[in-house]
């Protein structure tokens, strides 16, 4: 029954069914005051799940012993109006439990977390720290902490043999140094501890197998560590303090396609071998001191790239083109050469939408970090039918293309401190989508085209 449009008072005729085995009524619209009491009528219940409604959820007699005599194995309480947790938990021997987005404060009690125990979520809550001593199960694939207000040093009791493949640890104020003991948890493919307060270097072994990395917005120092980036599919390193070159290990069987390394201390030039990265959709290298020209090599299936802000040369001429292209950002930097030169035309993207969103390819949580009317905003999302162009603060000289008119699908065009010349297209007026236009500071002449003032978004 969950993930329908049901509402009202859950009805008490479930709760006269002794035979029943599984509950499930999350992500309804079900209302009013759940007495949780009501399940000691269904002593073979073994799944009971109410997330996601718009429910208050009385835990009632939390102490009463009858609670012992069930065999609930997953619970899932997530967005229940809960401030604290419910003390009937430590009478079970759960497998799954889910008690996100609630209001529960204090510290994570050392029984929260069983013995088998292999999915917890406790995200979105107002948790402070961890009972100690707490024991992690090495059955627990599943952890979730993130968006609470966890703080002081990180210590993760990660047993060996752990199961562990996914830990969310993102939104607190968690610090020092990553712990080795994450080295344990040998299936770990999804990491997030980003907008922390970590410091120190990345443990090498992080890099061995997991598919998913976000250490950004932490204080962490030091190189990247050089060895083959071969299992990684994101790395978000981001907003830290990371200096050295972008080690050349990319592997021929890369799977790399969101590489996040904005921010930080990096120079030397784009590896090579990122070349063998196919399955690359958004590269962001920006604010460092990337001393390179273009690079040519990246993946043809490229959708975003940034560069801006480094000290990027020479012209944007490439013998491949980018059809999947939707967002460029190459400005603040050295760059040379007439746009006349470039293949707009090869952007089928900016022409058509493909379908779709950008960031929904990586689970929907990843960051977008763009310069958007002057200003970096951040986007979940990049939607099917959004595109962006910023060559702004560069040496382009020359006449402006006709063919940008061509690309239907542009929201925004900078351009700005350049030396381009000539006359503004006509062919501006077919860009009906256009929101933010900006061609100031070079050596245009000439009148400002009519066909401007069709372009209602502008």
């Amino acid at each position: 029954m969950c993930r329908n449009s049901f509402s009202g008072n859950i009805p008490r005729s479930l709760f006269a069914l002794p035979s029943l085995l599984e509950l499930r009524l999350s992500y309804n619209q079900f209302n009013g005051t759940f007495q949780l009491d009501n399940f000691q009528s269904l002593p073979n219940l073994t799944f009971l799940s109410l997330s996601g409604n718009s429910l208050l959820v009385d835990v009632g007699n939390v102490n009463s012993i009858s609670y012992g005599g069930l065999t609930l194995k997953e619970l899932g309480l997530a967005s229940c109006n809960l401030s604290s947790f419910p003390d009937f938990i430590k009478h079970l021997d759960l497998e799954e439990l889910g008690l996100a987005n609630n209001s529960i404060a204090g510290e994570v009690p050392s029984w929260d977390w069983g013995k088998r125990l292999w999915y917890l979520d406790l995200s979105f809550n107002l948790l402070t720290n961890l009972q100690k001593p707490y024991h992690i199960p090495a059955s627990l694939r599943y952890l979730r902490l993130a968006s609470n207000q966890l703080k002081g040093e990180l210590q993760m009791s990660i047993p060996l043999q752990s199961e562990l493949s996914k830990l969310f640890l993102a939104n607190n104020t968690f610090s020092g140094s990553i712990p080795i003991s994450l080295c344990n948890a040998t299936h770990l493919d999804f990491l997030d501890m980003s907008r922390n307060k970590l410091s120190g270097s990345i443990p090498p072994c992080l890099l061995e197998n997991i598919s998913v990395l976000d250490l950004s917005r932490n204080n962490i120092s030091g190189s990247i560590p050089l060895r083959s980036l071969e299992n990684i599919s994101v790395l978000d390193l981001s907003q830290n303090n990371i200096s050295g070159n972008i080690p050349d290990t990319f592997s021929m069987v890369c799977e790399l396609g969101y590489l996040d390394l904005n921010n930080n201390a990096l120079e030397g030039k784009i590896p090579k071998s990122i070349g063998s990265c196919m399955w690359l959709q958004y590269m962001n290298v920006g604010n460092n001191m990337i001393n390179d020209t273009f690079p040519c090599m990246l993946s043809p299936g490229l959708i975003a790239l940034v560069l801006h802000s480094n000290r990027f040369h020479g012209d944007l001429r490439c013998h491949g083109n980018w059809p999947s292209l939707k967002v460029l950002d190459v400005s603040s930097n050295h760059f040379s050469g007439s746009l006349e030169s470039m293949d707009f035309s090869s952007w089928t993207a900016m022409v058509l939408p493909s379908g779709g969103d950008f960031g929904g390819t990586f689970g929907g949580k990843l960051d977008v970090a763009l310069i958007i009317k002057g200003k970096m905003l951040e986007f979940h999302k990049i939607w099917s039918d959004f595109s962006t162009i910023d060559l702004s603060s560069n040496s382009f000289y020359g006449k402006i293309p006709n063919a940008i008119g061509d690309l239907n699908y542009l929201h925004q065009i900078n351009f700005s401190h350049n030396a381009l010349n000539g006359s503004i297209p006509k062919s501006f007026g077919r860009l009906s989508n256009l929101e933010s236009l900006d061609l100031s500071v070079n050596q245009l002449a000439g009148r400002i085209p009519e066909e401007l003032g069709g372009l209602t978004f502008l």
